[in-house]
């Protein structure tokens, strides 16, 4: 039965003799899948920030734009009341005109078509209150420009550098489905992950199991060594006692002979 159990381990132990070599393997490739399973995850994380950054550009060019446009609208406002202001001016001064009196503006002497007062015309505090408005508006616009044209480049600069990571772990996929396709290689790669901390966990098992037979083994030998030198030490004494017996008998027979 020892012999039995001395020969399975061997064989036993020749199956495992890698056992330590495909623990290292797997080892390695599991360094390798973690490895790319954070870059691809780093990626997600910055295509995500990316998404934020670009939804608030787009927000602050369409506030610069809305700006932009109650700028201008205030601006002609303001314009088309100073000219009409201009205008009302001058129908205050045609009033004082003579034929033949030069004019204090131009000097002409004829007056053929004399401005008109309107009842409508703003006044100069009017204006003034609408000058102060459009300028607000345009330095308001001016700031959401300025705004929306540093958040341009950080977008510009974040889409390069995602381009060039989407290049190093995507190869050709596009940034626009670049996210879908990390999350379900990461997916992957969990699941191998998985299954390769299963193999490593048999590995080490079977590792486990080697190193006690290679601790077993010796002892076995050992014993069978000893086991072989006593029987190789039985045989010679039985071959020895049955020479004697053997003699004995010649010896005993020779006697019986003589007599």
């Amino acid at each position: 039965e020892s012999d039995i159990t001395y020969k399975i381990a061997l064989q036993l132990k020749k199956y495992l003799e890698n056992a330590g070599a495909n623990r290292e393997k797997l080892l390695r490739e599991k360094e390798q899948a973690e490895s790319r399973k954070a870059s691809l995850e780093n990626l997600v994380k910055k295509i995500s920030a990316f998404d934020v950054l670009n939804a608030n550009y787009e927000r602050a060019k369409t506030a610069y734009r809305d700006a932009f446009d109650k700028a201008e609208s205030v601006k002609n406002l303001y314009e088309m009341n100073y000219r009409a202001f201009l205008n009302e001016q001058a129908g205050i001064l045609a009033e004082d005109l003579t034929e033949g009196v030069p004019c204090p503006v131009c000097g002409a002497t004829n007056h053929p078509c004399l401005a008109e007062k309107s009842a409508t015309a703003p006044t100069e505090s009017d204006v003034n209150k609408l000058k102060n408005e459009a300028d607000k508006a345009g330095e308001y616009a001016a700031e959401l420009s300025r705004r929306s044209g540093e958040i341009k480049g950080q977008v510009t600069s974040r889409r390069e550098e995602i381009e060039k990571l989407i290049s190093d772990h995507l190869n050709s996929c596009e940034l626009g489905t670049a996210q879908a396709t990390a999350e379900s290689i990461i997916a992957e790669i969990i699941a191998n992950l998985k299954a390769i901390n299963e193999k490593i966990c048999i590995e080490e098992k079977n590792a486990k199991r080697k190193a006690e037979l290679d601790e077993m083994i010796p002892k076995a030998e050992e014993r069978i060594k000893k086991a072989e030198e006593v029987i190789a030490e039985c045989r010679q004494n039985i071959s020895a006692l049955t020479a004697s017996s053997a003699e004995i008998e010649k010896h005993g027979w020779l006697s019986g002979a003589e007599e």
